[in-house]
């Protein structure tokens, strides 16, 4: 029967992930891998418009294009700053990690859905 069969011969999983599934979240069988549900549940599928954000939200989805890109600080304080605007305004956003990918990814005046936490 199949939800009885080994996860690692289930096609696109592998040897490799299906270890990793074994011993991050203890599933063995394709039946466990049905029947697993993620502990969090992100909802992504609503966009905000900027003028729209309350200070008391948690996350944000936002769709806009980056207008502009400019790195800032130094050592260990450097960071990537990018200007989002909609229709109803612009924020900033903020990246701390990952400098040299967000930099050479940004384009200037393309449309972009962006998550995170409005701070």
């Amino acid at each position: 029967m199949l939800l009885g069969k080994d996860i690692s011969y289930l096609k696109g999983v592998g040897l490799q992930r299906g270890d990793a599934l074994k011993q991050e979240l203890n599933i063995y069988t394709c039946g466990q891998l049905l029947y697993h549900f993620p502990f969090r549940y992100i909802d992504r599928s609503q966009i905000v418009s900027i003028a729209d954000i309350r200070s008391d939200a948690a996350f944000v989805q936002l769709a806009g294009e980056i207008v502009s890109v400019h790195e800032a600080g130094e050592g260990r304080t450097k960071r990537v700053v990018a200007i989002l605007r909609d229709a109803t305004g612009e924020m900033e956003l903020v990246w701390f990690k990952g400098i040299r990918w967000i930099k050479s990814y940004i384009k200037l005046n393309i449309p972009y859905i962006v998550y995170g936490k409005p701070a």
